[in-house]
């Protein structure tokens, strides 16, 4: 997709399907405010759903969610992000995020047990934000990847039904305000 002027109010799935998996790439940012699905429908293989935004940023005012229907297999979103009020990200298959900068200070975020959420850092210079209107659910994991900085806009507190924050065998600065881990 080429164009200055995309957004997505409606739903933008991404879905494996028997003969192969699918990767869409969008030239610039844009908005959702609707729902993007990545998910592979294929029971027997599993197939790969990528959506890369080359320039600019993904504003989530909308619903963001990996399924795993079929096979499963690799689900991956390349862009920098950023979460409104209104925005989910909702991994009920792994999920990786490849960006220089996810700013997750606003909106939720929910991990089914026993998958994961993982940020890689595009560069060493990546930084994933999180604040106290930041909303973690789900018995699953955040997993920071790679040499990057997880910035706290606000104190911020991890809780004992939050979504478990893995910070290892990556390189983490932590910046900004105060942490409490109320789930130790």
């Amino acid at each position: 997709i080429n164009s200055s002027a995309f957004s997505n109010s409606g739903t933008l799935a991404l879905v494996g399907i028997a003969s192969s998996g699918v990767i869409l790439n969008v030239e610039n940012g844009f908005t959702n405010a609707g729902t993007i699905t990545l998910d592979n429908e294929y029971a027997s293989a599993a197939r790969t759903q990528v959506l890369t935004v080359n320039t600019g940023v993904v504003t989530n005012d909308g619903t963001i969610q990996s399924l795993r229907s079929g096979a499963g297999g690799t689900q991956r979103i390349n862009a920098d992000v950023t979460q409104t009020t209104n925005g989910l990200i909702d991994v009920d298959q792994d999920l990786f995020i490849r960006s220089l900068a996810f700013d997750g200070s606003l909106g939720a975020i929910d991990v089914a047990a026993g998958r994961t959420l993982t940020f890689e850092a595009q560069t060493s210079s990546a930084v994933v934000t999180l604040g106290s209107a930041s909303t973690l659910t789900g018995a699953g994991s955040i997993r920071l990847l790679g040499t990057q900085t997880l910035n706290f806009s606000s104190p911020f507190e991890l809780t004992g039904t939050s979504t478990r924050l893995d910070l290892s065998p990556s390189v983490i600065t932590v910046t900004g305000a105060d942490l409490t881990n109320g789930s130790a």
